[in-house]
């Protein structure tokens, strides 16, 4: 009863003293900065504020032990009716998961608690599996206003929300043993939903008709590129898990992955944002760019470039923040770091001083947008800050421009290992913090080569690496 509870917690506040308070309140606070990114920039001080900034609109909205997800206001505000989106899984999510591990799950574990409702919901349109509503309210129950055709067709949160679950696990600890376990039905029921929506074409390969695109503008479309491979990764996704807890999974499944459509223009080597996409189409935010990041998808260099460089350069000035947080990591990853710093600045217009609060859009729109923070963290965190998550290795590759002079992770937890990591211009040091003893062996892998580290040996402060590496790699070993 969450009336009941927070009157009894104001009420046991008010029965303490206001030094105990403000003394309690103080020492919550320092342990969560603790852990906290943050960036040195010798020229802009602008810059460590924003981050800052950005990184307290997110955590003042959360708590570890109260798994309600985030809407796009926070509980600063009523904004999009205090609905969970796409906006959490694909943008705030991940700007926590790597240093703030429990406040990252309780965002996932909301959706987990709420795969019998989305059952309800998948039925409720003729579809099998789970489908999470476009908008998510208390009860996991589709809220989506009846006006808004995004709750019948943008369906690419299935697949984002599975997205999310993979990082996850992929950076749980052995000790979380039965992760995989509690988030499997969750991944079936995407996966299940996924077959029962693709249908078979006349060459064998498998469409998505009548969605709608992340880069919304683009109204109900067929085959988009983005929602296609999202689903696919999400069945692939779902059978690997299946294979690691000794659960069947059907072979069929994994074969439709296999034969979504995934639209590439050979002439231009480009990917086209959806079937009937015109070259010079303006569009609304990123879409085709999140192949490569978050999900991943496999690619020629070439054609990931000239996919960025089409896609930023046709999208709309001034509609919303997160596009320049997506190209600015793909940038960073393509080593054009000063157009990631300008990517960066762009983003200030967003933000409103004195306070560096976030809005909706550059002239207005909903405040305390924390969709754009979680955007700009990620801007920070895997981009400047180079964080690659793996299947089996968290790497850093950071890619500093010159107006930044370090980026710091206070904490960095990876298979139950706490690091402290900083990346400056020409150097990563990394220090061992704690475990949860899962992991007793670490491979460490750098310019100069692979050197193993006995966990078990180690003391707080130590060094897991330390030189002028232009990437580093830890993984476990056995």
């Amino acid at each position: 009863d969450p009336h009941s509870t927070a009157l009894a917690t104001v009420v046991s506040a008010s029965n303490r003293t206001l030094p105990d308070l403000l003394s309690s309140h103080y020492a919550e606070w320092e342990e969560i900065w603790s852990k906290s990114v943050t960036v040195e920039s010798e020229l802009y001080s602008n810059i460590s504020r924003s981050v800052n900034a950005s990184y307290y609109a997110l955590y003042s909205s959360l708590r570890s032990d109260w798994p309600y997800s985030l809407s796009p206001g926070g509980i600063a505000t009523n904004g999009y009716n205090g609905h969970t989106f796409w906006d959490c899984e694909t943008w705030m999510f991940p700007s926590l998961l790597v240093q703030h591990r429990t406040l990252a799950e309780s965002l996932l574990r909301y959706r987990q608690l709420r795969t019998s409702a989305a059952m309800d919901v998948a039925a409720s349109y003729g579809y099998k599996g789970t489908m999470y509503p476009w908008e998510s309210g208390l009860t996991g129950e589709n809220v989506t206003p009846d006006w808004a055709q995004t709750g019948d067709f943008e369906l690419h949160l299935e697949g984002d929300i599975a997205l999310a679950v993979r990082q996850l696990l992929d950076t749980a600890s052995q000790k979380d043993d039965k992760l995989e376990e509690e988030y499997y039905p969750l991944l079936k029921g995407i996966a299940e939903f996924w077959i029962s929506k693709a249908e078979e074409g006349s060459d064998g390969m498998f469409d998505i008709f009548n969605v709608i695109p992340p880069d919304e503008d683009a109204g109900i479309v067929n085959n988009s590129v983005y929602t296609n491979a999202v689903a696919a990764e999400s069945i692939f996704i779902a059978a690997k898990i299946a294979a690691a807890i000794g659960e069947s999974f059907p072979a069929e499944y994994v074969d439709v992955a296999h034969h979504l459509r995934i639209l590439l223009d050979n002439s231009s080597r480009r990917h086209l944002e959806y079937e009937g996409y015109e070259w010079e189409m303006e569009i609304k935010q990123a879409d085709v760019t999140l192949l490569q990041y978050p999900l991943g998808w496999d690619m020629d260099d070439d054609i990931a470039l000239n996919d960025l460089n089409y896609y930023q350069g046709v999208t709309k000035e001034g509609s919303v923040a997160m596009a320049n947080s997506a190209y600015a990591i793909l940038r960073c990853r393509h080593g054009q770091t000063e157009e990631a710093m300008q990517l960066y600045f762009d983003q200030l217009e967003w933000i409103t001083l004195p306070f560096y609060v976030w809005h909706e859009t550059p002239t207005g729109g909903n405040p305390n947008f924390i969709t754009g923070a979680g955007g700009m963290m990620q801007h920070v965190v895997y981009g400047f800050g180079g964080v690659q998550i793996g299947e089996k290795q968290l790497c850093f590759q950071p890619s500093l421009p010159a107006a930044i002079t370090s980026v710091r992770f206070g904490t960095a937890t990876y298979k139950g290992i706490d690091m402290e990591v900083e990346e400056r211009q020409s150097s990563i040091r990394i220090a061992y913090l704690s475990s949860d003893g899962s992991v007793t062996k670490l491979s460490v892998v750098s310019d100069s080569g692979e050197h193993p580290i006995d966990v078990g040996q180690l003391k707080a402060g130590d060094l897991i690496y330390e030189g002028s590496s232009s990437r580093v790699c830890i993984a476990p070993i056995g």
